[in-house]
């Protein structure tokens, strides 16, 4: 779980700690408080990517940590594979600079984009507020049906025939290309392969290189600040280091007239051996990083040449690798000369079958499926207030008569049919749902398809819009069920659904010495209890409003 939230100079905050709890998290805040640069911040140490507009106006960078509670094998492994040291807790930090580049650690260690991407969805699924919107594309009816668990192979099985499908088809074009093509073709190709060549990009060389140029660049300052926290921490008597020793001290003399004394002294000594650690980390670095002019003009130059390739075959780095992978392959292919073309029909064919066999593999676990799902989502409508709605997944066969029309796909599109009134037949959910009906439609999607084995962490960004009264009630009721599986983090605007909350945030704006701040503040009960007030009655909070927050929470904690 998401433990502890930390942003520095991010958007329109200045400094925010935020601790976090198990079960329901909500964060509640006046419209336009501020309230989504928190999911923002999530979603960067998750893997999004950065964007300078997140620096906070008149700042040179921005910093966000989050700080998870180690409580996934899945995660441990992935550490495990990158190398990384396994503390019982997972430090992921992301700091993004005004020119735009970012840089991600992870316990301390440089990881790039992708490798972040792919351990945050092992720890935090976010659900955005337009994400119900989402429902309305057959693509994601598609998607969230062929990653349930009885689905998910079959479906992968079919891409892989299809991409084998793909390349046979690819041999058979060769073949039938006459001579003159088959040169020119080679000729472009092989230009292609050895300008990318000459620069010979790598994977995760950027970022590196972003680093390099960045510590030559404030080399100076570098080693200035790391001399200076290692004078703080372990300098003179008025040092971190010493001012701890002195308090052990003290606590000896305590713990002799008071035993519960000794757990804080243990504390303290491992304090202790932390600073000294980071002492004499802060002390190396300020003796060992100088301004090297040459790494800083090596540094430049490749970045310059990287730029050059993404231009030309981009727009990003991944692009230019996926690229030449598949211009070698190209390569050999034509390199091999025509070839025999009934053998490359022959290959065709048998791949046409086994993509075939795969498919109709693909379409039974659909159908299976489809019913499951269905069914499931039906029974998670009816606490959301939607007791009448029935909901249904059909698949829609396409054409498929030759190779050439073959999709990574498989044989059928998917779409989700709705009703929410009886008697109504089912149409597609694009057609008929409101907003709240999406909303809650998402909600229950997610607990049949998704959550129930997903990450420990899940953050809901509104997912109360467009409803309210009895089906608030029921979407509050909802979260918090979900929340006794894992941490869920939510934002609303409706105290119906707050009322849930073990853990209540308030969000919001202040303007100090001219400019605007946002800040979150964990409640107490006394001012949970106001914020509530608030939500029901806005800015007047009358006496009946704070009664009917109370009455609010004490009907929440009955229904649970």
């Amino acid at each position: 779980m998401l433990a502890w939230l930390r942003l520095r100079q991010f958007a329109l905050v200045e400094s925010l700690d935020l601790e976090l709890k198990p079960g329901l998290c909500l964060l509640t805040g006046e419209t336009g408080a501020g309230k989504s640069i928190l999911v923002e911040a999530a979603a960067l140490i998750t893997g999004r990517r950065a964007d300078s507009e997140l620096v906070r106006s008149g700042a040179q960078e921005a910093v966000v940590e989050g700080t998870f509670e180690e409580n996934g094998l899945a995660a441990a492994d992935f550490l495990g594979a990158l190398g990384l040291k396994l503390s019982g807790q997972i430090v992921i930090r992301r700091r993004i600079h005004r020119s735009g580049r970012s840089e991600a650690t992870v316990n301390g260690a440089a990881v790039t984009l992708a490798q972040l991407r792919s351990l945050g969805d092992l720890l935090v699924e976010i659900h955005g507020q337009h994400q119900s919107q989402a429902l309305l594309d057959e693509e994601t009816h598609r998607r969230i049906l062929d990653e349930s668990r009885d689905v998910i192979g079959a479906a992968a099985e079919t891409r892989e025939r299809y991409q084998e499908l793909a390349e046979a088809l690819a041999v058979l074009r060769d073949v039938k290309r006459s001579s003159a093509e088959r040169e020119r073709r080679l000729d472009a190709v092989r230009f292609q392969l050895e300008e990318i060549g000459r620069v010979d990009p790598k994977r995760g060389e950027e970022e590196e290189l972003r680093g390099i140029r960045a510590r030559m660049q404030n080399a100076g300052a570098i080693a200035q600040n790391a001399r200076e926290v290692a004078s703080f921490l372990q300098g003179d008597e008025q040092s971190a280091s010493a001012l701890i020793a002195e308090a052990r001290r003290r606590m000896l003399e305590l713990c002799r007239f008071d035993g519960e004394w000794e757990a804080y002294g243990r504390d303290l000594d491992q304090a202790a051996a932390t600073l000294a650690t980071i002492a004499s980390e802060a002390e190396r670095i300020g003796e060992s990083v100088t301004f090297d002019p040459e790494a800083l003009e090596r540094a430049e130059e490749r970045l310059a040449a990287l730029e050059r390739l993404k231009r030309k075959y981009g727009p990003l780095m991944e692009d230019v690798l996926v690229l030449r992978e598949k211009l070698d392959a190209e390569l050999r292919r034509l390199a091999e000369g025509p070839g025999n073309e009934a053998e490359a029909r022959a290959l065709v064919e048998a791949r046409w079958a086994s993509y075939l066999d795969a498919a109709a593999r693909l379409t039974a676990e659909r159908r299976r499926a489809a019913k499951g799902l269905g069914e499931a989502v039906e029974r998670e409508l009816k606490p959301l207030a939607l007791d009448k709605a029935r909901f249904s997944v059909a698949l829609k066969p396409v054409r498929c008569d030759a190779p050439e029309e073959a999709r990574a796909a498989g044989l059928e599109d998917v779409a989700f049919l709705f009703s929410a009134n009886p008697g109504e037949p089912l149409k597609p959910l694009s057609k008929i749902a409101s907003g709240g009906e999406l909303s809650r439609t998402m909600l229950a999607l997610l607990a049949a398809a998704r959550l129930s084995g997903g990450p420990p962490t899940a953050i809901f960004d509104e997912v109360d819009a467009g409803i309210g009264g009895r089906p608030a009630e029921a979407v509050g009721r909802r979260l918090k069920s979900l929340s006794k599986s894992r941490q869920v983090l939510c934002i609303t605007h409706l105290p119906q659904i707050a009322a849930f909350a073990d853990q209540h945030i308030r969000v919001e704006k202040s303007c100090v010495r001219g400019r605007t701040s946002v800040k979150a503040a964990c409640l107490n009960e006394a001012e949970r209890i106001e914020e509530l007030a608030r939500m029901v009655a806005g800015e007047v909070i009358t006496k009946s409003a704070l009664d009917h927050a109370k009455a609010l929470v004490d009907a929440s904690r009955a229904a649970q």
